[in-house]
């Protein structure tokens, strides 16, 4: 699957190469390095980006401690997602995390971006109705109605100054990578 995602890529800046030329090329890499710094320039409303960019751009005006923060959630997340992968977790159970991962990490992740998250919310609540004796179940269950709920938390965010749907989607993040990681570990015991 990596070995398929990377020849895309590679295939895909190599067209996009021949079509436009180097001078084009480094041009496109300036203007993403530049964004990469400074993403004010495309990002009016913080409290619009549902991502752990969105929480940190609330928290901080400077530029480069936005870009620390930034590459560095997203090594913690890059590190987390492979630990979750490798688990012998069920695949709906990683490919939901996977999802979340991807959704806090995403640089621009605005309102409308957040219909990613419906699948996951169905396939995680699958899994706890199939799991009612883990004990991290019911904490799941409540932030996946919390999840739900996650579009409409921008308007919030101006009043708190955070992001209440990244907490949720970081929150869950973690839940599910215990579950993955340490499968019992969380065991509750079932009282017949």
């Amino acid at each position: 699957m990596v070995a398929g995602a990377l020849t895309t890529a590679a295939a895909q800046l190599a067209l996009g190469w021949c079509l436009g030329g180097t001078s084009t090329m480094l041009r496109y890499t300036s203007v993403l390095w530049k964004l990469a710094l400074n993403p004010t320039l495309v990002q009016l409303y913080p409290t619009e980006v549902h991502s752990l960019r969105g929480v940190f751009q609330i928290c901080t005006s400077s530029s480069r401690t936005l870009t620390f923060l930034s590459a560095a959630s997203f090594m913690v997340t890059s590190a987390a997602a492979l630990r979750t992968w490798t688990s012998s977790a069920p695949v709906s159970v990683r490919w939901s995390q996977l999802t979340v991962l991807t959704v806090l990490v995403s640089p621009h992740l605005l309102t409308y971006d957040l219909l990613l998250l419906s699948l996951m919310i169905v396939v995680l609540a699958a899994w706890t109705l199939q799991n009612p004796e883990h004990a991290l179940q019911p904490f799941i269950k409540i932030l996946l109605v919390a999840a739900y709920f996650a579009p409409f938390s921008s308007n919030l965010a101006r009043l708190v100054g955070v992001q209440l749907s990244t907490i949720v989607m970081a929150s869950l993040a973690v839940c599910v990578h215990l579950v993955c990681t340490k499968p019992h570990a969380f065991r509750a015991r079932v009282h017949e």
